[in-house]
């Protein structure tokens, strides 16, 4: 499986988990720039340990595609690169989304903290004017019920003022 992922830059085949496809001795097409492999890489997931190349026959099978100046090692190279740098640009732009909806849910639970924090002053003045209006009308109330007193005073002195007379 090192070979499906150095040719892929995945362990994926086709959204399953390439060991257990393979494990299942279903086929597994590699990419077609490495068809000139596929045969080996065949070879190299077969169930059965007798029709599996050995260590110094995959080494030999190897070597020949690993020559640095051949093409298909750098196209090899080249698209292992791509792939990988897709990957990333992937990784970042999925990074970046959320990045952008976490700024957006902590601005608006920003936003809701100062809404919150702006009721919280209106419901404090809202109770200090009410308290305010509370204490008017009872400010209201003494001073009525003193002219009442005040009112009363000048009838009772006006009552015996006439019974004077």
């Amino acid at each position: 499986m090192t070979i499906y992922y150095l040719c892929t830059g995945s362990t994926k085949y086709n959204q399953e988990n390439a060991n257990v496809i393979a494990r299942e001795n279903k086929h597994i097409e590699l990419p077609k720039e490495y068809n000139k492999i596929q045969t080996l890489f065949d070879k190299m997931i077969q169930l059965e340990a007798q029709n599996r190349p050995s260590a110094s026959q995959l080494k030999e099978d190897l070597m020949k595609f690993i020559d640095e100046e051949s093409p298909i090692f750098q196209n090899y190279q080249s698209s292992l690169l791509t792939h990988l740098m897709n990957q990333r640009k992937s990784k970042l732009q999925k990074l970046e989304e959320e990045y952008e909806k976490q700024i957006q849910r902590n601005f608006k639970r920003e936003v809701i903290m100062q809404n919150s924090d702006y009721q919280k002053e209106f419901q404090l003045l809202e109770r200090s004017q009410f308290n305010e209006d509370e204490e008017e009308k009872k400010d209201i109330e003494i001073y009525n019920a003193q002219q009442d007193q005040i009112n009363m005073y000048h009838c009772c002195m006006n009552r015996m003022a006439m019974q004077n007379e």
